[in-house]
């Protein structure tokens, strides 16, 4: 995927600065809201008018970029899809094949998955800076879930790439298998590719109760320490909203950081595909 970065760096750099953008209103929301509530209270309406504009400008930036998006990664699929067809010549039907979709998921992540991952991890160091400014105990906690949570999926991700490698293969006979049109041999193949994918699906289950384990602790922890240490409601509920928010992304970013160990697994395969057939 690195070469699809630094073929298509232009482009990408213009996506990127709108999804920063839009990362940067989103990760906002949360003290904004809390500034426009205690306002209220003071029987003023200037927060609501922040937040009025943030929003608006956030939406308008966020629906700017989603329509560059669409055309862009499938300007980028076109592309490498032709070069990778007419690389393929040597190839069985059903490698051919399977190495388009697998292409297709490459540029799906990029388009769908990429965004969101981006927005996480802008909003988790966006999140602590806020944090340690607002509640220093609470900024802590959220530190030391996160490096939690990272332990667990960094000790996994060899197994993680493993199991993908089996999936990957077993996807690769899907044509060949059906030509055959042998119903012993579909029901085999069939059970070898769920059997890959139960045993993916169990490991991010184990991880994913794991990484929410210690987000449940977190989460009790905060609003614990914020009632005992602030009088202001904006405040406790800026820090509580700051710290969910940190939560949805300590927890997403490795599912899509698994998922990217997948993608890489399936750029080598194709590069592998690239190389054999220039030879």
């Amino acid at each position: 995927m690195k070469k699809i970065f630094l073929r298509f760096k232009n482009r990408l750099s213009v996506t990127f600065g709108l999804l920063i953008l839009e990362s940067i209103g989103e990760l906002l929301f949360p003290l904004v809201i809390g500034f426009a509530i205690d306002d209220l209270l003071n029987k003023s309406y200037e927060g609501l008018f922040q937040l009025s504009i943030l929003g608006f400008f956030t939406i308008l930036i966020g629906a700017v970029r989603r329509l560059i998006d669409s055309r862009f990664y499938g300007y980028i699929f076109v592309n490498l899809g032709t070069e990778l067809a007419k690389s393929q010549s040597k190839l069985s039907p059903s490698k051919k094949s399977a190495q388009l979709s697998l292409l297709n998921e490459i540029v799906e992540f990029l388009e769908n998955s990429m965004p969101s991952l981006f927005t996480y991890v802008v909003g988790l160091f966006g999140t602590m800076f806020i944090l340690f400014k607002l509640n220093l105990p609470v900024a802590i906690g959220c530190l030391i879930s996160s490096f939690i949570t990272l332990g667990v999926y960094i000790a996994t991700s060899s197994k993680t790439t493993r199991l993908n490698s089996g999936w990957n293969d077993e996807f690769e006979k899907r044509v060949d298998v059906m030509t055959k049109n042998n119903d012993a041999e579909t029901v085999q193949h069939l059970q070898r590719f769920m059997k890959w994918n139960i045993r993916l699906s169990d490991l991010e289950t184990v991880n994913y109760s794991l990484a929410w384990l210690t987000a449940i602790g977190l989460l009790v922890f905060t609003v614990m320490t914020t009632s005992i240490e602030s009088i202001e409601y904006g405040a406790i509920f800026s820090v509580v909203m700051y710290v969910y928010q940190f939560i949805e992304g300590y927890t997403e970013v490795p599912l899509h950081y698994q998922e990217w160990l997948r993608l890489r697994e399936i750029s080598s395969r194709i590069n592998i595909s690239l190389a054999q057939n220039k030879g």
